[in-house]
């Protein structure tokens, strides 16, 4: 009887922590990864607060009742938490329409006049603020929000550099913060085969470079500046036609926070090349208001 008695015990045990082992939440690897798991948690935060905030809508006679029924289906429809795909860009994507939809719902109650103005705003509010959490934001919802909210959509870094162009396609440091980022890079000379010596920092490292010796104290490079080769092993002469600025943004919103900036420049006074990999953060906050 106890040796039944004990066999039924350890079974039940067996169960347990097998049941147990079963709900763990299944670790997740990789930057992409991890990041549609954060937008896939943030997504659904915020479609918990705009059905609360529908739902105290009709519940208070807070706006058109037929409108925000309609809105409130909508979103359950099409929203749902359990609808959110994998893959990071399928996520972006459902992110990209989510808060778009949030947009023109937003506009529709202002212009139609069909909720109230305290109402209409907490949407807004409500939105913005599920954003500004996030780490960063899908590229191709950018243009969506500066265009329904005259909001900014940051890239999630700042490399501190600025740049300024030639002729035949040329890219140049114009100046740069050397209180920023740049500072702490790990500074490299490029070798004929495609060989690396470390340099040290670049605080340290580019008083020995002569290019990098016309930096005023503002960070203004005045004289010879370095050419821009290459960022993120992109090529800058084959993007500039396309105009250098988006093609330096594109490369910005695909960083992750953690990861590195590298540029290539050349200092044409010695005819070397020079690698600097710049380490960057998230902003805590990638959305602002532009200035009145």
């Amino acid at each position: 009887m106890k040796r039944v008695t004990l066999g039924i015990l350890i079974a039940l045990l067996v169960l347990v922590f097998a049941v147990s082992g079963g709900a763990q939440e299944k670790k997740v690897w990789g930057k992409r990864n991890i990041w549609a798991k954060e937008l896939t948690e943030h997504l659904t935060r915020l479609y918990g607060g705009i059905t609360q905030l529908v739902e105290r809508g009709l519940s208070e006679e807070l706006g058109d009742p037929d409108f925000l029924e309609k809105t409130k289906k909508e979103i359950e429809e099409r929203f749902h938490p359990e609808l959110i795909p994998e893959g990071v860009e399928n996520v972006e994507q459902f992110a990209t329409a989510f808060v778009g939809y949030l947009i023109d719902t937003h506009q529709t109650l202002k212009s139609e006049w069909l909720a109230d103005e305290a109402f209409i705003e907490e949407l807004k509010k409500v939105t913005i603020e599920n954003l500004s959490s996030w780490s960063r934001c899908p590229y191709a919802l950018a243009p969506k929000l500066f265009e329904g909210w005259r909001i900014q959509a940051l890239p999630p870094v700042r490399v501190g550099v600025e740049f300024s162009s030639g002729s035949h396609g040329s890219v140049y440091l114009h100046s740069i913060d050397l209180n920023g980022p740049l500072a702490n890079a790990d500074m490299y000379l490029l070798g004929n085969n495609g060989e690396k010596k470390l340099l040290g920092r670049f605080r340290e490292a580019f008083r020995d470079i002569k290019a990098f010796r016309y930096i005023d104290e503002n960070g203004k490079i005045t004289a010879d500046p370095p050419r821009l080769l290459a960022v993120n092993d992109q090529d800058v002469v084959a993007q500039v036609s396309a105009e250098f600025s988006p093609f330096l943004d594109r490369i910005l919103w695909n960083l992750y926070p953690g990861d590195t900036v590298t540029f290539i420049v050349r200092d044409y006074s010695s005819g070397g090349e020079f690698l600097l990999n710049i380490p960057v953060g998230k902003r805590e906050q990638w959305l602002v208001l532009p200035e009145s």
